[in-house]
Protein backbone atom coordinates (compact mmCIF):
# COMPACT_ATOMS: atom_id res chain seq x y z
CA UNK A 1 0.00 0.00 0.00
CA UNK A 2 2.73 1.99 0.96
CA UNK A 3 4.29 1.98 -2.72
CA UNK A 4 0.95 3.27 -4.30
CA UNK A 5 0.82 6.42 -5.68
CA UNK A 6 -1.05 8.81 -7.58
CA UNK A 7 -1.87 7.60 -11.45
CA UNK A 8 -1.25 3.97 -10.32
CA UNK A 9 -3.61 1.49 -11.76
CA UNK A 10 -5.22 -0.74 -8.91
CA UNK A 11 -7.72 -3.17 -8.62
CA UNK A 12 -9.91 -3.21 -5.54
CA UNK A 13 -13.24 -4.77 -4.02
CA UNK A 14 -15.89 -1.61 -4.67
CA UNK A 15 -18.18 -0.71 -2.36
CA UNK A 16 -20.22 1.17 -4.29
CA UNK A 17 -24.09 0.55 -4.06
CA UNK A 18 -24.11 -0.32 -7.76
CA UNK A 19 -21.22 -2.56 -7.90
CA UNK A 20 -20.99 -3.33 -4.69
CA UNK A 21 -18.39 -6.47 -3.80
CA UNK A 22 -16.90 -6.68 -7.45
CA UNK A 23 -13.54 -6.24 -8.47
CA UNK A 24 -12.50 -2.71 -10.06
CA UNK A 25 -10.00 -1.32 -12.05
CA UNK A 26 -9.55 2.48 -11.92
CA UNK A 27 -6.77 4.64 -11.29
CA UNK A 28 -6.02 6.11 -8.37
CA UNK A 29 -6.83 9.94 -8.50
CA UNK A 30 -5.91 11.43 -4.94
CA UNK A 31 -4.03 10.15 -1.88
CA UNK A 32 -5.29 11.33 1.61
CA UNK A 33 -4.97 10.10 5.02
CA UNK A 34 -8.79 9.58 7.08
CA UNK A 35 -8.74 12.10 10.28
CA UNK A 36 -10.85 9.51 12.04
CA UNK A 37 -9.12 6.62 11.37
CA UNK A 38 -5.96 7.56 10.46
CA UNK A 39 -5.95 4.84 7.35
CA UNK A 40 -4.96 6.03 4.19
CA UNK A 41 -7.92 6.17 1.56
CA UNK A 42 -7.50 6.20 -2.31
CA UNK A 43 -9.71 8.33 -4.50
CA UNK A 44 -10.37 6.32 -7.66
CA UNK A 45 -11.48 7.71 -11.45
CA UNK A 46 -11.88 5.59 -14.46
CA UNK A 47 -9.87 6.40 -17.23
CA UNK A 48 -13.21 6.85 -18.71
CA UNK A 49 -14.45 9.04 -16.49
CA UNK A 50 -14.66 13.06 -16.04
CA UNK A 51 -15.43 12.95 -11.87
CA UNK A 52 -13.79 10.46 -9.22
CA UNK A 53 -16.04 7.93 -8.16
CA UNK A 54 -17.88 8.80 -5.04
CA UNK A 55 -16.74 6.39 -2.25
CA UNK A 56 -13.02 6.45 -1.37
CA UNK A 57 -10.81 3.27 -1.59
CA UNK A 58 -9.31 1.91 1.75
CA UNK A 59 -5.76 -0.68 1.63
CA UNK A 60 -7.64 -3.77 2.79
CA UNK A 61 -9.96 -3.37 -0.54
CA UNK A 62 -7.24 -3.48 -2.73
CA UNK A 63 -6.28 -6.67 -4.61
CA UNK A 64 -3.81 -5.55 -7.11
CA UNK A 65 -1.44 -2.85 -8.72
CA UNK A 66 -1.14 -2.89 -11.95
CA UNK A 67 2.27 -3.30 -12.72
CA UNK A 68 3.24 -3.94 -16.41
CA UNK A 69 1.63 -5.00 -19.75
CA UNK A 70 1.35 -8.92 -20.53
CA UNK A 71 3.44 -10.12 -23.63
CA UNK A 72 0.93 -10.66 -26.10
CA UNK A 73 -1.86 -8.98 -24.18
CA UNK A 74 -2.76 -5.82 -26.52
CA UNK A 75 -3.22 -9.29 -29.09
CA UNK A 76 -5.36 -10.64 -26.88
CA UNK A 77 -7.49 -7.81 -25.67
CA UNK A 78 -8.21 -7.15 -30.04
CA UNK A 79 -9.31 -10.48 -29.79
CA UNK A 80 -11.42 -10.36 -27.26
CA UNK A 81 -12.77 -7.12 -28.41
CA UNK A 82 -13.02 -8.54 -31.99
CA UNK A 83 -15.33 -11.67 -30.28
CA UNK A 84 -17.64 -9.19 -28.75
CA UNK A 85 -18.90 -8.92 -32.43
CA UNK A 86 -21.94 -10.85 -32.95
CA UNK A 87 -21.30 -11.39 -36.46
CA UNK A 88 -17.47 -12.21 -35.97
CA UNK A 89 -18.16 -14.88 -32.73
CA UNK A 90 -20.68 -16.39 -34.62
CA UNK A 91 -18.17 -16.91 -37.48
CA UNK A 92 -15.16 -17.58 -35.31
CA UNK A 93 -17.30 -19.59 -32.34
CA UNK A 94 -20.65 -20.79 -33.68
CA UNK A 95 -20.06 -21.63 -37.09
CA UNK A 96 -17.12 -24.44 -36.19
CA UNK A 97 -19.55 -25.73 -33.63
CA UNK A 98 -22.19 -26.14 -35.45
CA UNK A 99 -19.94 -28.21 -38.25
CA UNK A 100 -18.42 -30.43 -35.20
CA UNK A 101 -22.39 -31.10 -34.36
CA UNK A 102 -23.33 -32.07 -37.74
CA UNK A 103 -20.27 -34.08 -38.39
CA UNK A 104 -21.21 -35.84 -34.86
CA UNK A 105 -24.75 -36.35 -35.59
CA UNK A 106 -23.76 -38.12 -39.09
CA UNK A 107 -21.48 -40.37 -37.92
CA UNK A 108 -24.13 -41.44 -35.42
CA UNK A 109 -26.60 -41.81 -38.04
CA UNK A 110 -24.16 -44.17 -39.77
CA UNK A 111 -24.10 -45.72 -37.23
CA UNK A 112 -27.58 -46.67 -36.69
CA UNK A 113 -28.58 -47.56 -40.12
CA UNK A 114 -25.24 -49.46 -41.07
CA UNK A 115 -23.89 -50.65 -38.17
CA UNK A 116 -20.59 -50.23 -36.61
CA UNK A 117 -17.86 -51.27 -39.36
CA UNK A 118 -14.83 -50.84 -37.15
CA UNK A 119 -16.65 -53.74 -35.24
CA UNK A 120 -16.03 -55.88 -38.00
CA UNK A 121 -12.53 -54.69 -38.78
CA UNK A 122 -11.82 -55.33 -35.13
CA UNK A 123 -13.27 -58.97 -35.40
CA UNK A 124 -11.10 -59.62 -38.47
CA UNK A 125 -7.54 -57.90 -36.82
CA UNK A 126 -8.30 -60.54 -34.51
CA UNK A 127 -8.67 -63.40 -36.03
CA UNK A 128 -5.71 -62.77 -38.23
CA UNK A 129 -3.83 -62.04 -35.25
CA UNK A 130 -5.09 -65.60 -34.03
CA UNK A 131 -3.62 -67.34 -36.74
CA UNK A 132 -0.71 -65.97 -37.06
CA UNK A 133 -0.24 -66.84 -33.51
CA UNK A 134 -0.89 -70.57 -34.37
CA UNK A 135 1.65 -70.08 -37.33
CA UNK A 136 4.20 -69.04 -34.34
CA UNK A 137 3.41 -71.81 -32.28
CA UNK A 138 3.75 -73.88 -34.77
CA UNK A 139 6.75 -72.44 -36.23
CA UNK A 140 8.29 -73.06 -32.54
CA UNK A 141 6.88 -76.65 -32.02
CA UNK A 142 9.05 -77.59 -35.55
CA UNK A 143 11.66 -75.69 -34.64
CA UNK A 144 11.68 -77.43 -31.22
CA UNK A 145 11.36 -81.18 -32.67
CA UNK A 146 14.19 -79.67 -35.05
CA UNK A 147 16.48 -78.90 -32.39
CA UNK A 148 15.66 -82.03 -30.39
CA UNK A 149 16.51 -84.01 -33.47
CA UNK A 150 20.06 -82.03 -33.91
CA UNK A 151 20.66 -82.46 -30.25
CA UNK A 152 20.49 -86.35 -30.75
CA UNK A 153 21.96 -86.32 -33.77
CA UNK A 154 25.17 -84.94 -32.00
CA UNK A 155 24.35 -87.24 -29.37
CA UNK A 156 24.88 -90.16 -31.69
CA UNK A 157 28.21 -89.05 -33.55
CA UNK A 158 29.41 -88.64 -29.99
CA UNK A 159 28.45 -92.06 -28.86
CA UNK A 160 29.91 -93.61 -32.20
CA UNK A 161 33.16 -91.95 -31.78
CA UNK A 162 33.34 -92.73 -28.00
CA UNK A 163 32.75 -96.52 -28.85
CA UNK A 164 35.62 -96.21 -31.82
CA UNK A 165 37.80 -94.73 -28.95
CA UNK A 166 37.04 -97.33 -26.84
CA UNK A 167 37.52 -99.97 -29.23
CA UNK A 168 41.29 -98.64 -30.42
CA UNK A 169 42.22 -98.19 -26.44
CA UNK A 170 40.62 -102.17 -26.02
CA UNK A 171 42.64 -103.11 -29.24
Amino acid sequence: VDDIQIGDIITFVSREAQIYGYFNTHRVHDIYIDPISGEKKFITMGDAYSTPDDLPVSYKDILGKYTKKLPGGLALGNIIHKLSDSKVYFVVIILPLLFCLLSYLFQLIRVLIFGDENEEEEEEEEEEQEEEQEENNEDSEEQEINDENKDQEVNDVTYKEQEKNDEEYEG
